[in-house]
């Protein structure tokens, strides 16, 4: 993988955990929760995009 696709996938991620992130933990009142379920999605996202390219 090209050091340009790390990146541009890094940074698409980041804005999945962020904008999924804060409305989550505004919903439990708690950001921790929130981030954690964001980042579940935003790897489950990852995973099933990493696995459609092959």
């Amino acid at each position: 993988m090209r050091k340009k696709d790390k990146r541009k996938n890094l940074i698409i991620w980041l804005a999945i955990v962020i904008f999924l992130g804060i409305p989550f933990g505004m919903l439990n009142n708690n950001m921790f929760i929130g981030f954690g379920i964001a980042l579940c999605f935003a790897g489950a996202f990852n995973t099933a995009f990493w696995k459609s390219k092959e």
